[in-house]
């Protein structure tokens, strides 16, 4: 992988954009061909509802899961996650 990225090198019109969750465990070597290194926290409550819900709303939509299984899982969420209509009110 390090030396195809290496090669890209000679493209003037080519980016590699990649992620992590857990930095700790990149390889240096990758790093350190990296020409901008940004780090990007954690998102808002409001944005990991909306991850959240967009995630269950597309398991529902491929028949995954259905609500029945939702409303059986409920009583794992926060009651305040529960209550919540739309992403809007957590910002409120």
């Amino acid at each position: 992988l390090l030396t195809q990225i290496e090669q890209l090198k000679q493209f003037k019109n080519v980016m590699v954009m990649t992620t992590s969750n857990i930095t700790e465990a990149i390889d240096l070597a990758f790093v350190d061909r990296a020409d901008i290194k940004q780090y990007i926290g954690l998102p808002s409550p409001a944005a990991r509802y909306q991850i959240l819900a967009s995630c269950v709303q597309e398991l529902m939509r491929v028949s995954i899961i259905n609500p029945p299984v939702l409303l059986k899982a409920a009583h794992l969420l926060p009651q305040e996650l529960l209550s919540v209509q739309s992403p809007d009110q957590l910002r409120g």
